[in-house]
């Protein structure tokens, strides 16, 4: 999803994805239109929580004024989570910025912190390797009892490498 802003902060393209991820008025759609309509549909919407449209407008305005790189995300009040990167143009004369839907992502993610919070909390050791033997994933107790261990993945250290180790630190004995 894309869109661009000339100068005088008009929206001048900005394709029809853009229009449907964020929820604008098929009218937005016709172009150019100021950059501030859209802050001031987002804003009277509660997009960007409570707090005085005008202010919310103003702030945000103000900050596109100055064409500055940026990447964000932001949590839409329906729970949408969009990364939002912009880049200036040549000369201070617009900006490029790109919308992504990436609640699939974030979702995973706090998956995967969860996962890696209650493992943490396991007494037991755990110790999780993919399909080509990479150690993917380790727990605190296997961080803390495992001096090579040195994080939760370790991409490119394998089963035979974590066997290899054990011997070398004297952890598995009676084994040439």
């Amino acid at each position: 999803v894309t869109r661009i802003i000339n100068g005088e902060l008009q929206i001048v393209l900005c394709n029809t994805q853009f229009i449907k991820l964020l929820d604008f008025p098929a009218e937005f759609g016709k172009l150019p239109r100021p950059f501030s309509d859209f802050i001031r549909y987002n804003a009277e919407r509660g997009e960007y929580g409570p707090g005085d449209v005008e202010s919310q407008v103003r702030e945000r305005v103000e900050l596109a004024q100055k064409f500055l790189p940026h990447e964000f995300k932001r949590v839409r009040p329906d729970g949408t989570v969009i990364a939002i990167v912009g880049k200036p143009l040549l000369n201070a004369t617009g900006f490029v910025s790109t919308y992504s839907n990436v609640t699939d992502q974030s979702l995973a993610e706090s998956y995967s912190d969860l996962l890696i919070q209650a493992l943490d909390r396991t007494a037991a050791g755990i110790a999780i390797f993919d399909p080509d033997d990479n150690l993917v994933l380790t727990n605190r107790t296997i961080r803390e009892t495992n001096p090579f261990v040195t994080g939760h993945s370790m991409p490119g250290f394998g089963y035979e490498d974590w066997g290899r180790a054990m011997i070398d630190n004297h952890m598995i004995a009676g084994i040439d």
